[in-house]
């Protein structure tokens, strides 16, 4: 019996120390809603990886140990993307009329 007090004990302290710590900052005003005017719009920005030359490369075709075509390689240029940038405007949005 005497294991059990000491646990009964730290148990009811853990809970009024649950019950007290929100209860300590409930009169705070929300955060959002002090910053949300002051702060600025924000830029998205999706920059594309980079890529090399592009290769096909398509063997001869041979029927009955006769050429019909000799094959063909193609190599495309490393294509450019260039970086896109999007803002958004600032919250709270409004809908037009």
């Amino acid at each position: 019996m005497p294991v059990r007090k000491p646990f009964a004990v730290a148990a009811a302290t853990a809970g009024l120390l649950a019950i007290a710590a929100p209860a300590a900052h409930a009169s705070d005003p929300p955060a959002s809603a002090t910053t949300t005017t002051s702060q600025a719009s924000p830029t998205l920005t999706f920059t594309p990886p980079n890529i090399g030359a592009l290769a096909v490369v398509i063997g001869p075709t041979i029927i009955g140990g006769k050429v019909i075509d000799p094959g063909l390689r193609v190599v495309l240029t490393p294509p450019s993307i260039p970086t896109m940038s999007v803002t958004l405007p600032k919250f709270p949005w409004t809908r037009p009329r």
